[in-house]
């Protein structure tokens, strides 16, 4: 599965050659290894984002916060520039505060009754376009996403089971 999105991530520890962070969107409560990061790694725990090479999450990449210029206060703000010669113009800017991005930036639910569809309000003001379902033994699994509008969706899957989905 690939995960081509910027993931909000946690800083549970660093050393200076990587940090030990939490992307609850795709692992879970699984922490992951980041060598590489546009900037520094983060010199202390904290909030931040991760994005992942070619949407591979085996090649996490740190992206730590960005002072000013996404529109918002500039403290939680996240700006890519693009290494890309022939489109010099690409970035991308994310700012989790900002009036168009609604309340927050990603959301899990539990599922904990058996279910074959999961009626999901997230209340994220947005249609997230990473939908990644773990059952309860931690397979991932496929099912028919329909935005019901921007706080609420639906999963449909081919049987009843439980699990947890990471929406971002």
């Amino acid at each position: 599965m690939a995960y081509p999105s910027l993931y909000r991530a946690k800083v549970a520890q660093t050393n200076g050659t990587s940090a030990t962070v939490y992307v609850p969107q795709v692992f879970g409560e699984t922490p992951v290894v980041v060598r590489d990061s546009i900037g520094a790694l983060p010199s202390t725990p904290g909030m931040g984002w991760v994005f992942f090479q070619a949407g591979n999450p085996e090649f996490p990449v740190w992206v730590g916060v960005q002072p000013g210029g996404g529109g918002g206060d500039g403290a939680d703000e996240v700006w890519i520039g693009s290494d890309d010669p022939l489109n010099p113009t690409i970035e991308l800017w994310y700012d989790s505060d900002a009036a168009s991005i609604g309340t927050g930036t990603s959301y899990v639910h539990n599922q904990s009754t058996p279910a074959a569809l999961w009626t999901i309000t997230h209340n994220l003001e947005f249609f997230p376009a990473g939908v990644t379902v773990i059952d309860s033994a931690g397979a991932n699994v496929e099912g028919d996403v329909t935005h019901i509008n921007a706080q609420q969706l639906t999963i449909l899957f081919s049987g009843a089971f439980t699990g947890k989905a990471y929406l971002s």
